[in-house]
């Protein structure tokens, strides 16, 4: 047996021998399933995330390249719209930003987010007609 021929059959036996390489299924977990964990009775549930837009209304079609959103989240939430920060969230959650509109639908997307906490989202289509 040559050497190549050597190497190639060490390494099958080591795949058979180790296990490394298997035909079966998913492995099953070990253990019994978790379920999480609740809410102590003293402390009540956390309220959730909140996001509402008041403006502009979803589908509304403009005449204007520049658009103001406006609307209402947690204080302390990270928000962003078509994937950039927005600054400026008051002291009550309220905030607004402009976007610049390209010609025809433009899907704009908010997500809230809350560390230890899931986040929000909203869609809304706006079409603009110059």
């Amino acid at each position: 047996m040559n050497s190549r021929n050597l190497i190639v059959a060490s390494a099958i036996a080591l795949v058979l021998l180790l296990g490394v390489f298997s035909c079966a299924g998913p492995s099953p977990v070990s253990g019994p399933p978790t379920t999480p964990a609740t809410p102590s009775a003293s402390k009540p549930a956390p309220a959730g995330l909140t996001l509402s837009v008041s403006e502009p209304a979803d589908e509304i079609t403009v005449n204007q390249n520049t658009l103001r959103i406006a609307g209402r989240t947690e204080p302390d939430a990270i928000l962003s719209v078509n994937g950039n920060i927005i600054t400026g969230i008051d002291q009550n959650g309220d905030f607004a930003t402009a976007l610049s509109l390209s010609e025809g639908p433009n899907v704009i997307e908010l997500i809230a987010s809350k560390y230890g906490e899931n986040q929000v989202s909203k869609t809304l289509t706006v079409i603009y007609i110059p």
